[in-house]
């Protein structure tokens, strides 16, 4: 029974394997148990697996990141930390650069100083010489006795003494007896030094100038001047050792304070401590309200002699101070120079008419620019490689304020002050074209700061000059003339007739101390001479002015050879100006002066010609800056002038020696008679004149009375005007323009 169950059992079992069997897929594509189990748990590892590398990989990018960032940071740092060196190693490299060049240039002044030096010793080492020599040529010369004239009466006789002597003696050459015989003529022809004679130095010579100084004009010396005044409201002047008492004269105070710096003072620093105490001192004065002004025209004028006693004793540094303290003094008395052109109509002339105050302010004006002027000569006679220690940005700003007032455009011109102003910027112009590197002289002093100086001296240029007019008040404001309140002469320049110098003098009591001045009227100036009451011709005063426009024109000049680049400065105003100029002065000789005996024509042909001077080079090396308009402006005049250079009788305007003399006592009788007297101090040195003088003599004569003619000039100027004129830009496109231009001259 159990069998049997136990078959049916294992027969289904059978069945249901079969069945299983045959419902299966093919073995060979039947995944094995344990690779399918495998095959479920891949999914699972797969996933965890690629979570950890996610979160690995996550991971490491956040630290590359970081890193990176972090490089980047730090290559920055070190990018700034590169710029920052290299900034600070170029900083150093400049300050080393600037000390080297502050090293040279103290080494250049060393080497001037110790050659100034050097110069200093051996010219006392000369004087030394010198007065050894003279010493031991007094001492020989005392030494020396007369010798013995007498001689014995009897010849023949001859003692034994004598024949004894004449046996012994030996025989003397000729030459020996010759040299004797001279040596002694030169003693008995030698003039002996008096041993007495002391042999000032050069503080003394200094000392002795300042005591002996005057002003020309003055009846005293400027020291017995100042003798004579004292200071009323200043209770007591102190400054170092200048010492000056209430109610003390100041010459007095002068006169001790140069005694003790000539006692422990050397020349220089003599010069230095005198300046800077007399410039105190009138500082005060000028600063205190109610102090009078009378002590500070001769004190300035003391400054200026101090100045100019010994240039090479006067330091840079020394000048430079003087020079800015004089800018200011002139901006204290500014007032003297903004004088309106035109009175007003509400002045009644009410006030009283004295004129000492004005006369004061006129002098202290006039010999602050005379000093100015002194001061820049003297740093003209310095070594060249002193001039940057002078110049910088404060003496430029101080002299642009002190040029605008005298080279004024809206106020009265004042004469003397305007030649100093005009020769102030010369000078500049000068310093800066003789240097040997004047590139730091010229950055420093730009075209923008030449610009309005510029504008006042073709201002300047434009102002005519009648020989009638040059005293008379009442032209218009477009003639130079000098005022009659101006007429003196000053610290330089002996300009005008120095009616006013006499004025100098009675400002000052003789008898007593005095702070304010003796009253002078108004009435009284120029009662003595009809000159200011009507206009005769002052040939003087007409030269110094016609100079004064050459000046102008010689800075017009260095400008071109400085600046010549500089299109501010080199433009086509100043073709127009100088054109204006030459067309101007060539009609005046042809209308007016031809036929005038005047000594001054042949100046005006001078500054004819160097106007040409000026176009020419204009033309010729800075044609690029004049710009079309500017030459159409003036083209018509420009041709005509030069055309009066070239059409004249080249060929026969000398030929005819009598026509020529009958020209020359027409048109330079003067100049004429000048010539003859020359002539005959060579017939008093030669008792008769040479041929080659004579005929020297006649051809200056020729060649400047046909310049005053307006019919001759030199052949170089010629050939200035004939350059010009065959240049493309002044081509005559038709026949219309040739003739007319031909019409126009009277051809």
């Amino acid at each position: 029974m159990r069998q049997e169950t136990v078959g049916e059992f294992s027969s289904d079992d059978d069945d249901d394997i079969l069945l299983e069997l045959g419902t299966r897929p093919p073995r060979f594509t039947q995944i094995p148990p344990s690779s399918a189990a495998f095959q479920t748990q891949i999914p699972t590892a797969l996933e965890v697996t690629t979570t950890t590398l996610n979160n690995k990989q996550s991971k490491n990018d956040n630290q590359l990141v970081n890193q990176l960032n972090k490089a980047q940071g730090e290559a920055s740092m070190l990018r700034d930390k590169i710029n920052f060196l290299n900034i600070e190693r170029e900083k150093e490299k400049n300050i080393q650069a600037v000390k080297v060049n502050e090293l040279q240039v103290k080494h250049l002044q060393e080497l001037a100083k110790l050659k100034q030096e050097l110069q200093k010793l051996e010219d006392e080492k000369k004087f030394l010489q010198m007065e050894a020599r003279g010493k031991s040529k007094r001492e020989v010369i005392t030494n020396v006795k007369p010798p013995s004239t007498t001689l014995s009466t009897n010849t023949n006789t001859i003692t034994p003494d004598s024949s004894s002597v004449a046996i012994e003696a030996k025989p003397q050459s000729p030459q020996s007896k010759k040299r004797k015989i001279s040596d002694n003529l030169l003693k008995k022809n030698m003039v002996p030094l008096n041993p007495n004679r002391i042999i000032p130095d050069e503080t003394s010579l200094f000392l002795e100038s300042i005591l002996l100084h005057q002003i020309i004009g003055a009846d005293l010396s400027t020291i017995e001047i100042l003798n004579r005044l004292k200071l009323d409201y200043i209770t007591e002047f102190k400054f170092k050792n200048f010492v000056i008492a209430k109610g003390a004269p100041i010459g007095k105070s002068i006169v001790s304070l140069l005694l003790r710096c000539k006692k422990t003072l050397t020349l220089d620093r003599f010069i230095d401590t005198l300046l800077e105490d007399i410039a105190v001192l009138i500082k005060e004065i000028s600063v205190h309200p109610n102090e009078s002004k009378l002590a500070v025209p001769f004190l300035v004028a003391l400054m200026y002699q101090i100045v100019q006693f010994r240039p090479s004793a006067t330091h840079n540094l020394a000048l430079k101070d003087c020079f800015l303290f004089i800018c200011d003094l002139i901006r204290i008395y500014h007032h003297v120079l903004k004088v309106p052109i035109h009175e007003s109509n509400m002045n009644l002339h009410v006030e009283p008419q004295i004129f000492q105050y004005e006369l004061i302010d006129y002098l202290i004006i006039s010999y602050s620019f005379d000093l100015l002027e002194g001061i820049l000569r003297v740093l003209q006679s310095h070594p060249k490689q002193t001039y940057m220690e002078f110049f910088d940005e404060n003496i430029l700003k101080s002299f642009e304020f002190v040029y605008k007032l005298a080279l004024t455009i809206s106020y009265k011109p004042m004469v003397n002050v305007i030649f100093s102003a005009v020769e102030v910027v010369n000078i500049i112009t000068s310093i800066i074209l003789n240097m040997d590197n004047s590139s730091d002289l010229k950055s420093l002093i730009s075209g923008s700061w030449w610009r309005d100086c510029i504008t006042r001296l073709y201002a300047l240029l434009e102002k005519e000059i009648k020989s009638g007019d040059v005293y008379n008040e009442n032209v218009d404001t477009t003639t130079l003339h000098m005022s009659k309140y101006h007429d003196f002469f000053g610290l330089i320049r002996n300009i005008g007739d120095n009616e006013l110098g006499g004025l100098i003098s009675k400002l000052i009591y003789t008898d007593r101390l005095q702070s304010v001045p003796r009253v002078i009227s108004k009435e009284d100036i120029g009662m003595d001479s009809d000159k200011f009451t009507a206009p005769i011709i002052g040939y003087k005063m007409e030269k110094w002015l016609l100079k004064l426009k050459d000046e102008v024109l010689n800075i017009f000049e260095n400008l071109l050879m400085i600046y010549g680049d500089d299109a501010t400065i080199v433009n086509g105003e100043m073709l127009i100006h100088s054109s204006k100029f030459l067309s101007r002065e060539q009609a005046l000789m042809i209308e007016r002066y031809v036929g005038q005996d005047s000594p001054n024509l042949d100046l005006r042909c001078h500054l004819i010609e160097h106007t040409l001077t000026i176009i020419y080079r204009l033309w010729k090396d800075h044609f690029k800056q004049l710009r079309e308009e500017q030459i159409k402006q003036v083209e018509s005049q420009l041709i005509m002038s030069l055309w009066r250079f070239l059409v004249c009788q080249t060929e026969t305007v000398t030929a005819n020696e009598r026509e020529m003399r009958d020209h020359r006592h027409l048109v330079d009788s003067l100049h004429d008679l000048t010539i003859k007297d020359q002539a005959s101090y060579y017939e008093d040195a030669f008792e008769d004149l040479p041929e080659y003088i004579e005929e020297e003599l006649k051809m200056q004569l020729n060649k400047r009375t046909g310049r005053i003619m307006q019919v001759k000039y030199d052949e170089k100027f010629q050939e200035m005007a004939r350059t010009i004129l065959e240049s493309k830009s002044f081509d005559l496109t038709t026949l219309e323009e040739a003739d007319s231009l031909y019409i126009s001259m009277g051809l």
